[in-house]
């Protein structure tokens, strides 16, 4: 969190820390913010990782520590993804930048719109899997597991139109394989994970 406010992020302040949980300074969130308003919530997280981007950061985790960690999801997920992810990512990683402050969550779930349009976001756990480029995967793999919403939804296109934009890598998959390996990592997690199956398959056809 120290981290975060450090480079100019939106986060609640920390109120108290006891074991393994903090106690967080509490903030209004409008739940609906993003279907509301997608060109502002859009500006606001295109803000979020410029700041980010802008700020040299050593990752303690590497692109190849993130590939072998998603070959061994598909590897435990016996029959439900294919090998072919796999083969994708390493076919991309040379295009994932790295080097710089990441959120490392950067899912819906972590990001509170207030009422007066400021974007706060909770839980940063910048030394793991993180770039820019998996972040934004995070947030539009979130999109389609947490909001539920399609590929063809016209927010998530909008969305991930303007982030490959951003990403500057509309030349490429990039975007969209990332986006399948993170619905591949909340697969083991999940209580749904028919759902979880189907969203992967509309993704990565």
């Amino acid at each position: 969190f120290e981290k975060a406010e450090g480079i100019g992020l939106k986060v609640p302040k920390v109120e108290k820390v006891i074991g393994n949980t903090m106690t967080l300074e509490y903030i209004e969130h409008v739940p609906n913010y993003i279907e509301q308003n997608p060109s502002r919530a859009l500006g606001l997280i295109l803000e979020k990782l410029n700041n980010m981007g802008l700020v040299q950061s050593y990752n303690d985790y590497t692109t190849d520590d993130y590939a072998a960690n998603i070959q061994k999801h598909i590897a435990e997920s016996v029959g439900v993804f294919p090998s072919g992810l796999y083969s994708a990512l390493l076919r991309v990683q040379p295009l994932i930048q790295e080097g710089r402050f990441y959120h490392g969550d950067f899912g819906v779930g972590n990001m509170l719109f207030t009422p007066d349009n400021e974007l706060y976001l909770i839980d940063p756990i910048p030394n793991k899997f993180g770039s820019m480029d998996i972040d934004a995967a995070k947030f539009l793999a979130s999109l389609l597991l947490f909001r539920d919403v399609t590929v063809e939804h016209r927010d998530y296109i909008f969305f991930k139109r303007m982030l490959k934009t951003f990403l500057g890598c509309t030349g490429s998959d990039l975007l969209e394989v990332l986006i399948a390996c993170e619905i591949v990592r909340v697969y083991k997690y999940s209580n749904e994970k028919d759902k979880v199956e189907r969203i992967f398959n509309s993704v990565f056809k």
